[in-house]
């Protein structure tokens, strides 16, 4: 019996679910927020193995010589930390924008910056703590959807100044 359930299950899944799959796989916007996060795993990775050393889950003595060593290795360690996990939306707003940029046949490295700076123009970027919280894993959203119209806009205007030039030869 769970044999036949598991079969009818799979029947179902292959049948009705497959489809969709395969059509949300070719979407350019779909495969934009792959690539960028493929981009940003790296970061991920570094910034994530960094954490048991910089918050270990036991309190650390200062007066012992391991509790010295931390307190030394933990100021030089700490920026390495921030830069990666701490830029992680930055990372995928760049790379979201250049591989749209890519599908659609755009400069990607310009398209790539004018994501990022969508997105800190969208957060309301500034030197203060506050602002830099949305450079995080808490703007990666924003960065989604700021990089993706970012890019949309300039698609526009390409194809716009690509009539009128082609209106201006016409005449």
């Amino acid at each position: 019996m769970n044999i036949q359930l598991m079969n009818v299950a799979v029947d179902i899944i292959e049948q009705r679910l497959a489809p969709l799959a395969n059509v949300l796989t070719r979407n350019n916007h779909i495969t934009a927020m792959r690539d960028s996060f493929a981009l940003a795993m790296p970061f991920v990775i570094v910034g994530s193995l960094l954490v048991p050393i910089l918050f270990p889950p036991v309190s650390i003595d200062g007066a012992s010589r391991f509790g010295q060593v931390y307190l030394l290795l933990r100021p030089i360690l700490l920026p390495t930390f921030q830069l990666t996990i701490g830029l992680v939306a930055l990372i995928v707003a760049f790379g979201a924008s250049a591989s749209l940029a890519k599908q659609y046949r755009l400069p990607e490295r310009l398209c790539g910056l004018t994501g990022c700076l969508a997105f800190l123009l969208f957060i309301g970027f500034r030197e203060t703590a506050v602002s830099n919280v949305y450079l995080g894993g808490m703007g990666i959203f924003t960065a989604l959807i700021s990089s993706t119209y970012s890019i949309e806009i300039i698609r526009f205007f390409y194809k716009k100044a690509g009539a009128f030039a082609c209106l201006m030869k016409c005449r």
